[in-house]
């Protein structure tokens, strides 16, 4: 697997393992890290990877910053609209972040996509 698959793997597990630990309920301190990972890290890094940053440093500020950004306009949505609730919160970032994935797969193999 290439470099560039890592991170739609990473984030796909990400997801998967946090919804998971939510909706089951699990009582366990790792809810909260995996719960806290995914928040913190995986919608930014869903499409921050698109802008070919290259400095790795620089790529994980952006994708902190906008991963932030992205749960703030979630939360703030959702009190708006008189809907607040932290499951569904969680099922938006979710579904906000997945269409980073296959567009990141795309992006890193344009050559095969194409035909000759």
């Amino acid at each position: 697997m290439k470099n560039t698959l890592w991170w739609p793997l990473i984030i796909a597990v990400s997801a998967l393992a946090t919804g998971t630990l939510t909706f089951l309920q699990a009582v366990t301190p790792l809810r909260a890290a995996v719960g806290f990972w995914f928040l913190l890290v995986c919608p930014g890094m869903a499409y921050v990877r698109l802008l070919r940053v290259k400095s790795v440093f620089f790529e994980w500020v952006l994708a902190i910053t906008l991963s932030i950004a992205i749960d703030t306009i979630v939360a703030q949505a959702l009190l708006v609209t008189g809907n607040w609730s932290s499951r569904v919160a969680l099922i938006v970032v979710i579904v906000v972040s997945l269409p980073g994935i296959p567009i990141q797969i795309i992006f890193a193999n344009p050559g095969q996509t194409k035909e000759s």
